[in-house]
């Protein structure tokens, strides 16, 4: 549906019945036969006419991509208006923090421990004798993950008040990369707080930044969320990119429907994560996360867009393709024959795949991928032979314990101010990272050009947790470090 025309028309609709009712009810006063009730109604409808014509104006001039249903245009509009108006004030915000790094930081710490005041963990680690930023320091060891299993566990089993008061209704799971998964018991809401507010402020400065964001296009989201596990207490366990999709009114927002994050093979779910990417030209940002996952992803586009064009053609789900017979159901009610498009592709693939981001989606304005530290070498491989020039950036810095930085430079994307606001931050130096009892700073203590390990205290649960992720530090953000990732834990 060509969305734009339409909010063009229903704008002058509205627009055409405010100046009805005005004149109507004009007529009406002139005549004395206009009650206070009657003119208060009036006046209402005449306000919604007004407000419905800004609206559709709006839309229309975001050029909304045809693709879009009601629920997917409203929506996207609604986040788009959110994320300008909160975004903004939430960048104020932060350079605000940023220009008083230590009383942010005493604030924070404090709000922190006061607000685990009633659990078990606060209570056997005496929060209450916790005065200042020095006080914690010594009175709170360094820890690392099995100093915090015991109460994980009593967690997930549903105790309450073990690790916070609001109620535990997900668990995080690690990759397992390192060893065994580690469970992070949380309070979703309150986890996501910090992640939300980086995110808000990221897209406005790079919507602000790069004009092609500035549309009611479309965004892919290509994910492949573990299989959602349970706990005995009935807790869902799974990684953050599961707890990612369970939020259903945004992922419907998203050009893959929400059915294709129930399968959990890769080489399928990228699959048809390609072909409904494929069928819409008018794709804005591609999240692809990791660059494994984005170079297995055009791996796949080039060994098999032949079949991917005749699935685009003829409206459908390959039928090799080893998905169960409810997924392919379930998907296939989104899919509609397109043959010009399958036509357009299969020009644009005789051509090869070198810088083929641009080539099949003209309006991309970016590739949301991790591309620093140990994702550096296989980030730039995908650069250099898919991107053609589209940027790559991975605007939040964080893990499955935390969000730790946020990227505000769309010109460099590789640089990270600290969270401030979000995450209390102590910092290891080089030469103490192999002693036994090293020694932290603060996050005013550091200097540019110094090494360090980052050890991190927040909201979730984890006090001067040592991470692993070791960072460098290129400069500052008014007085708030800025960093280049060196090493992922």
């Amino acid at each position: 549906m060509n969305w734009t025309r339409l909010s063009c028309v229903l704008s002058i609709g509205c627009f055409t019945a405010l100046l009805f009712t005005s004149v109507m009810m004009n007529q009406s006063w002139m005549r004395g036969d206009m009650t206070i009730t009657g003119g208060i109604l009036t006046g209402m409808l005449v306000l919604a006419f007004l407000l419905w014509t800004a609206i559709f104006a709006d839309i229309a001039w975001y050029k909304p991509a045809e693709s879009h249903t009601w629920f997917s245009l409203i929506m996207t509009y609604i986040m788009v208006k959110l994320t300008f108006m909160f975004g903004k004030r939430q960048l104020a915000k932060f350079n605000r923090e940023c220009q008083d790094i230590v009383g942010t930081q005493e604030k924070l710490l404090k709000t922190i421990l006061k607000g685990k005041f009633g659990t078990v963990y606060a209570h056997d680690h005496n929060f209450a004798d916790i005065k200042s930023r020095e006080d914690f320091t010594k009175i709170h060891p360094l820890t690392t993950y099995t100093h915090y299993e015991k109460y994980f566990e009593r967690a997930i089993h549903g105790e309450k008040n073990v690790t916070t008061t609001k109620k535990i209704d997900w668990a995080l799971l690690t990759s397992g990369t390192t060893g065994k998964n580690k469970k992070f018991p949380v309070n979703m809401m309150e986890y996501s707080r910090s992640n939300n507010q980086m995110n808000m402020m990221y897209q406005y400065v790079f919507a602000s930044e790069l004009p092609k964001l500035k549309r009611l296009i479309r965004h892919s989201f290509v994910i492949v969320p573990p299989e959602v596990q349970a706990a005995e207490s009935g807790l869902p366990m799974g990684s953050v990119g599961a707890a990612a999709t369970s939020y259903k009114s945004v992922m419907k927002c998203m050009v893959t429907p929400i059915e294709v994050f129930e399968i959990h093979t890769e080489a399928e779910a990228l699959y048809i994560h390609l072909l409904f990417a494929l069928r819409e030209k008018t794709i804005e940002m591609i999240s692809v996360l990791f660059p494994m996952t984005a170079r297995t992803f055009f791996q796949i586009l080039e060994e098999q867009w032949e079949q991917l064009c005749e699935d685009i053609r003829l409206g459908r789900i390959n039928p090799e393709l080893q998905i169960s017979l409810e997924i392919r159901q379930k998907i296939s009610k989104y899919l509609t024959p397109l043959p010009s498009r399958a036509a357009e592709l299969g020009a644009i693939f005789q051509h090869g795949f070198r810088d083929i981001v641009p080539r099949v989606w003209p309006k991309c304005a970016y590739v949301y991928m991790a591309s620093t530290g140990v994702f550096k070498p296989c980030a730039g491989t995908v650069k250099e032979l898919y991107l053609g020039g589209v940027l790559d950036a991975y605007p939040v810095y964080g893990c499955t314990e935390s969000v730790l930085g946020v990227n505000i430079w769309p010109d460099n994307t590789t640089r990270y101010a600290f969270a401030c606001g979000c995450v209390f931050f102590e910092f290891i130096p080089q030469d103490q990272f192999e002693k036994q009892c090293p020694q932290t700073l603060f996050l005013d203590q550091i200097q540019v050009g110094g090494v360090y390990e980052v050890v991190l205290t927040n909201v979730t649960g984890l006090y001067r947790y040592r991470l692993g992720d070791v960072i460098r530090v290129v400069g500052f953000h008014h007085q708030n470090p800025v960093m280049e990732i060196k090493h992922l834990a």
